[in-house]
Parts: structure tokens; sequence; C-alpha cells
């Protein structure tokens, strides 16, 4: 146990509480209570000077995000999902931990540098039109796709958004 002079008592505690298990004489707990009222003058006044602002929360920029439903999240990030297949096709696999739900994205829209927005609701997607973002991509829901002109037209603009995002992605 690590002994304290009483003026180092004095400085860094307001208040000491001494336990029944670290009573070891009457003298230890008269000095420890009498402490509390020898702060010296000095002390108070420099606490009194000393006013620490709180920081401000820095807003955090992230480079990538992947927008989609609640429902539709949990279906993605299943192993064998044709969502997991594509961006692993497009070896892109990290970006599977950076999916959201829409309300989760709504609130902190202004973070993201580079939106895929998949199988959101159409009131999603006239937000995300809405707010003009340079860098976005709205595709539809990746498992409704049956035709292979869909699928097509779904992963062509894909392939072409990861690639002109791969500075982006590379900071996942």
């Amino acid at each position: 146990m690590i002994e304290l002079e009483l003026s180092d008592i004095a400085l860094l505690y307001k208040t000491v509480v001494v336990l029944p298990q670290d009573k070891t004489t009457k003298a230890v707990i008269e000095t420890t209570t009498t402490v509390n009222a020898d702060v010296p003058q000095l002390v108070k006044a420099e606490r009194a000077d000393h006013i620490v602002e709180p920081e401000t929360p820095k807003k955090v920029e992230h480079p990538f995000v992947i927008v989609t439903s609640s429902i539709l999240k949990d279906k993605y990030l299943q192993p064998d999902s044709s969502f997991t297949k594509i961006i692993q096709a497009l070896q892109i696999p990290q970006v599977a931990e950076y999916v959201i739900q829409e309300d989760a994205f709504t609130a902190n829209q202004d973070l993201y540098r580079c939106i895929w927005a998949i199988g959101i609701s159409p009131a999603t997607s006239e937000h995300l039109h809405n707010l003009g973002h340079q860098n976005l991509l709205i595709s539809p829901d990746v498992l409704s796709l049956t035709s292979t002109e869909e699928k097509t037209a779904m992963y062509a603009p894909l392939k072409q958004f990861i690639a002109s995002n791969q500075k982006e992605i590379s900071k996942l």
C-alpha cells in the first residue's frame, strides 16, 4: 500500500473514506478526517481560476457506406446471398462491415463521401436524390433480380462505381 503525506492527500482528494478493512489504528482515522479541512487557500484559488472547456465533438467522415432497409440488411449479410457473392466477385468483401439501415444513414448523412444505396424505399431514394450527393449509386434490391438483363443492368454501373471509388474503398 502506498502511503501519502497529509498535504498530498489534501491535493489529490476532496474527501477520504476509510473502509473498515483499511482501518489500522485510530490515529490514521483521525488524521484522514482532519485532512479534508486543511486544504490550502492557494489550491482553492487555483481550482477556481482553471476552467476547462469541454471539447466539441468533431464530425468524422467515413469513406464508404452501403444503405439498405433493416430487412434486407440481414438477408444481404448471409454468407450465401447474392450480395455477398457480388462483393466477393468485385474483391471488396470489407464493405460488408459498412452496411447500415436507412434510418441510421439519414441521421448521419453528411458524414459519408461514397454512398451505395441498395433496395431502399422510394422515400429514401427521393431523399438521396434531393441531397445532390456527388458520389451516389442507387441500385435495386439484388435479391429480387431475376433476369440476366436486370442483373447486367445493376452490375455494370456498380462495377464502374466501385472502380471510380477504389481510393475510398481502400481506406476501409
